[in-house]
């Protein structure tokens, strides 16, 4: 596909030909270049990816260490007794001390209770939960009781 100009000078005609051998020359090196920076890049980005690899499991590791370290194991905490012994301090004393679960809520203070707990133990004091959390008949009372009547605006739909 080269086309050659023919001119009346030879030297024109050798000059085409020299531009096309160091065109098409000039084609293969930058060609032969390319691959070159291409293979080059190639490594550049392998050993990048390797490096951020390396960084990410490094940072990675120093993530974990730092969890690890942060998890509480102070049993003088409601979350270290939690993560220490996989209970709450009042379900440890009815479990290994034998205590009724009522005596246990009564002694353990409140900063080392569930909310559940300090319900419950409400519950026992007002009567609807037995000491050891069973529901009484005043409890089985107030559940089945249902308000008397309800008014006009308790009843009307408001469109929600």
């Amino acid at each position: 596909m080269s086309k050659t100009v023919s001119t009346s000078k030879k030297s024109s005609s050798k000059k085409t030909v020299v531009s096309k051998d160091s065109t098409s020359s000039s084609t293969e090196t930058a060609s032969s270049q390319s691959i070159t920076a291409d293979t080059n890049t190639s490594s550049v980005i392998t050993s990048n990816s390797q490096a951020t690899s390396s960084s990410i499991t490094a940072q990675s590791s120093q993530i974990q260490a730092s969890d690890s370290n942060s998890i509480s194991y102070n049993e003088k905490t409601l979350t270290g007794f939690l993560n220490k012994y996989g209970m709450s301090p009042t379900a440890y004393k009815v479990e290994h001390q034998g205590m009724t679960a009522y005596d246990a809520l009564k002694s353990t203070p409140d900063t080392m209770k569930s909310s559940g707990e300090i319900q419950a133990e409400h519950l026992m004091d007002q009567g609807y939960l037995d000491h050891n959390g069973q529901e009484t008949d005043k409890g089985k009372q107030q559940a089945q009781q249902t308000p008397d009547s309800k008014t006009d605006s308790e009843t009307e739909d408001d469109g929600y």
